[in-house]
C-alpha cells in the first residue's frame, strides 16, 4: 500500500497514477479518456502540467493547464476574499461616565482612525454598581461622544439600553481624508 498523498493538494505530471484519464485540454475541450503518458506528451507539447482535477472520478478527470499560473491566481483571489470580509469587522471603544476629558480626546482619535480604515465601531457606555442609576447620563455621554468625531457618521446601530448601560455601531459616512 503505497503513502497517502494530500486531499487539498492536486497530483500533477508523473504523481498521476491511474492509468487511463478522462482528459480537458488547454482551452477547455473534453478530449476524452487517453492514456496517461499520451496527456503527459500533449502537455509537454504546449510547456503545460498535466493537472488531476477530479481524482475521485471513474476514470480520474485531468486537465493540461499552467499549475503554477493556476495556484497563484487562487491565492490572489483567496486574499481579495479575505480583505472583503475584514470590512465586516467591528472595533470596539468603551467609555464610562466619569471618563475624563482628556482619555475621551484620547478614545475618539482611536474612534477616527477606526473609521478610517472603513471599520465599524461600536462604542459602549458601560455602567457599574451604583452607577446604574445615570443611565440618562450615559446616553448623553454616548451621544455627545458620537456628536463630537469630526468625520460625517452613519449608524449602523442605533443607541440603544443595554442591561450595563447603552452602546451603538457607527460606520464612515462620506469620509473625507485629510492630508
Amino acid at each position: 500500500m503505497g503513502k497517502k498523498f494530500p486531499r487539498d493538494q492536486k497530483r500533477i505530471n508523473e504523481q498521476i497514477q491511474a492509468e487511463e484519464i478522462r482528459l480537458i485540454n488547454s482551452q477547455g475541450e473534453q478530449v476524452g479518456v487517453v492514456k496517461r503518458f499520451k496527456a503527459l506528451e500533449m502537455a509537454q507539447a504546449e510547456g503545460l502540467d498535466l493537472v488531476e482535477i477530479v481524482p475521485g472520478a471513474n476514470p480520474p478527470v485531468a486537465k493540461i493547464m499552467n499549475y503554477g499560473k493556476h495556484q497563484y491566481n487562487k491565492k490572489k483571489q483567496e486574499k481579495k476574499s479575505r480583505v472583503k470580509s475584514r470590512k465586516n469587522e467591528v472595533k470596539g471603544i468603551r467609555l464610562g461616565i466619569k471618563t475624563d476629558y482628556h482619555d475621551l480626546e484620547v478614545k475618539k482619535k482611536r474612534a477616527l482612525k477606526f473609521l478610517k480604515k472603513n471599520y465599524k465601531v461600536s462604542i459602549e457606555v458601560i455602567l457599574k454598581g451604583r452607577e446604574k442609576m445615570f443611565f440618562p447620563k450615559a446616553k448623553e455621554v454616548l451621544s455627545n461622544f458620537i456628536k463630537s468625531l469630526e468625520s460625517p457618521v452613519e449608524f449602523d446601530q442605533e443607541i440603544k439600553k443595554s442591561p450595563n448601560g447603552f452602546n451603538a455601531v457607527v460606520k464612515a459616512g462620506n469620509f473625507v481624508k485629510k492630508n
